[in-house]
């Protein structure tokens, strides 16, 4: 069998024998080769070619960018044959003259100086980008942290926030940059499952339903200032019949599935049906108090002290009387319902206000503290209806002696301000600056905004690490406090 098997050097011949007949076919012949794939990597030469040169060194030979200067291909052609070619002196020119030919052909109406600026700006902003990721790594500490990483410049010098946007900077301000500001949404799943009655829709309608069982006594005509009705005597909080709350949950689940724009048509009363044992529960602990309430609902503020008279805005699910008599006032306690898994748990209320603390650096139950700064407040009471907990563990009181709660909240109030005024929103990359690997947070492992983000770029966490760890750096407590999720971090440092 051996003698009848082709020696491998014959196939080499005949690829030198079909290359002679093809450069012999026509008396000019132009020999071409991709230096680069797609991705970047560089090529090696055919040996054919390299035979070729030896044999004939007086042939001409011209690089790509001299093919490519006047030719009539599509100049985004030559803007990316220069971009795989990593020439860097030419690919500003180059980029700049695909933008300008491409804003041309899409803006016809625009005034030419117009049209002229926008491709100039765009082109800008993608060199800058191109600047920033494609570095080498020598040179990387010369190159100042992007966009990218949380420096948008998008300034709030008198904001007055939302205690939820408070909640979402202290979370992940990169995160809550793109969903509320830029308003990017992520991009469709045609594999994902079918909508159910997920954490955000059951909140949404149980919050409603808390608020009307206390509004229903008020009616559509008061006033939602916290201010306003802290004036007025409070009421008893009554539930309806069980066929009248059934009815309230379904109204309330059919608004909160069109107004979220989630398709269904059986999943409001899929939605209302899995609402019963959490309203059951709020129902009862409210039969075992037997409140008064100021009303559900209201709009108020917080104001923080020693923060330059900066102020927090808030509404409050519930305000009631810290005492049931009735017949006259008496000072509010500000309630928090949650109706998901209780995030502040433990047998002794110490534990469960340690753990508050804890949880504040992730933006959850940050109400209960803005609620103590509010004046004329007696407390705060954090509820939760979720499964899983007794009776006697679903509601926590705090109050003004709870100074760990209100230091934690006013060192992470600060880095949000501090976000605010100076347009810093950066992506979560490291939990701990001291840490050997990023840590994923709870906001990163089911973020939406994934595709937008840096983490798990090695790349640019290393660049992070550079820039932070590097002796010049000059960023604050409250810019490492954002960049870490910790102040202490910050303020170690």
């Amino acid at each position: 069998m051996l003698p009848d098997l082709p020696l491998k050097r014959r196939g080499h011949d005949e690829e030198r024998h079909l290359f002679a007949s093809v450069v012999g076919a026509a008396e000019r012949v132009t020999l071409s080769r991709s230096a680069f794939s797609a991705t970047g990597r560089e090529w090696p030469e055919s040996p054919l070619l390299l035979r070729l040169r030896l044999a004939r060194p007086e042939l001409d030979e011209e690089s790509a960018a001299d093919v490519l200067a006047g030719s009539p291909i599509p100049v985004e052609a030559a803007a990316t044959a220069v971009a795989v070619q990593g020439d860097r002196a030419a690919l500003p020119d180059a980029l700049r003259d695909a933008i300008r030919v491409r804003s041309r052909e899409r803006s016809a109406g625009l005034d030419a100086d117009e049209g002229s600026g926008a491709s100039a700006d765009i082109a800008t902003g993608l060199l800058e980008i191109w600047r920033e990721f494609d570095t080498p790594p020598g040179a990387r500490a010369e190159v100042p942290l992007g966009p990218y990483f949380g420096w948008v410049a998008t300034e709030r010098r008198d904001a007055e926030p939302f205690i939820t946007e408070v909640a979402d900077l202290l979370r992940c301000p990169w995160q809550r940059f793109l969903r509320r500001e830029l308003r990017i949404l992520p991009p469709p799943d045609a594999g994902a499952a079918l909508p159910s009655p997920d954490a955000r829709l059951r909140g949404a309608v149980v919050h409603q339903i808390l608020e009307r069982v206390v509004e229903a006594s008020y009616g559509a005509e008061a006033s939602r200032d916290l201010g306003q009705r802290l004036r007025d005597a409070p009421i008893p909080v009554v539930w309806p019949s069980d066929a009248v709350l059934e009815e309230w949950t379904l109204a309330a689940a059919r608004e909160v599935v069109r107004r979220e724009g989630v398709a269904g048509e059986w999943l409001p009363a899929l939605l209302a049906r899995s609402l019963a044992p959490i309203l059951a529960r709020a129902r009862a602990l409210d039969e075992a108090r037997g409140p008064r309430a100021y009303g559900a609902e209201l709009d108020g503020g917080a104001e923080l002290p020693g923060a330059g008279g900066r102020r927090v805005r808030f509404r409050v699910d519930r305000v009631e009387a810290a005492d049931a008599a009735e017949g006259s006032s008496a000072a509010p306690v500000l309630v928090e319902y949650k109706s998901g898994r209780a995030f502040v748990d433990g047998v002794h209320p110490t534990t469960r206000t340690r753990r508050l603390v804890q949880t504040l650096a992730r933006g959850e139950g940050v109400q209960v503290p803005a609620y103590l700064h509010t004046p004329g407040a007696a407390g705060a009471r954090l509820v939760f209806l979720g499964p899983g907990l007794p009776d006697e563990r679903r509601e926590t009181e705090f109050d003004a002696t709870d100074e760990a709660v209100l230091d934690a909240f006013r060192e992470r109030t600060d880095a949000v301000f501090h976000a605010l005024e100076t347009g810093l929103r950066p992506p979560r990359l490291i939990s701990d600056p001291g840490a050997a690997s990023a840590g994923i947070g709870e906001a990163c492992a089911f973020c939406e905004m994934q595709m937008a983000c840096l983490q798990g770029d090695s790349a640019q966490l290393g660049r992070l690490r550079e820039r932070v760890d590097a002796p010049s750096t000059a960023l604050d407590a409250a810019s490492l406090a954002l960049l870490f999720g910790s102040p202490s971090n910050g303020s170690e440092r």
